[in-house]
């Protein structure tokens, strides 16, 4: 099973209303946790960042 498939049948989907500046919309997944989705560009915690 690809890891696309596993994360859909936990409920993650691409969705165009949230980015990650340089990946494409389709390959960044976000999984809804309330009745509003959120918007907007998303950054990862500066430990996360490659070196």
């Amino acid at each position: 099973m690809k890891i696309s498939e596993l994360a859909r049948r936990c409920g993650f989907v691409a969705n165009g209303a949230l980015t990650l500046p340089g990946v494409p919309p389709e390959y960044f997944m976000a999984r809804r946790l309330g009745a509003a989705g959120a918007s907007g560009e998303v950054s990862y915690h500066p430990a996360f960042a490659q070196e």
